[in-house]
């Protein structure tokens, strides 16, 4: 009964915390998101908008070990991988951010669009 609790309690946060981010609130978002994790840490949603939230606030490296959480919980969210991706990628970490990228577009079906957007001189075949 207490886990079904908690992660009701956590549910609710999470979607306070959507409203607050969707209002642009969000230091009041991160607190949701946050709080929601703190019930229940097993649900990758909850890490990754408190990743994309810790983001938009400028605190990098608790975006990255929010998302790397997710990723960890969920191996296949594919979206936690764009936005590590996307924090590395402003931290200038380009190797890491391509990483990620690359893991992205594999896992949603974009990596041949992905391929020959970034290298439109590779032909099929090419080694």
């Amino acid at each position: 009964d207490d886990m079904i609790a908690s992660t009701g309690m956590g549910v609710l946060s999470f979607y306070r915390g959507n409203s607050n981010y969707q209002a642009g609130n969000y230091e009041r978002a991160l607190v949701n998101y946050e709080h929601a994790v703190e019930l229940n840490s097993n649900i990758a949603a909850f890490w990754h908008n408190a990743c994309i939230t810790h983001r938009n606030v400028g605190e990098y490296n608790d975006s990255v070990i929010d998302c790397t959480h997710a990723i960890e919980l969920q191996s296949m969210h594919s979206i936690s991988y764009w936005a590590r991706g996307r924090v590395f990628y402003e931290l200038g970490n380009y190797d890491l951010a391509t990483a990620d990228y690359l893991v992205y577009a594999e896992l949603s079906g974009q990596l041949e669009p992905f391929m020959q957007e970034q290298f439109p001189d590779l032909q099929a075949g090419d080694s």
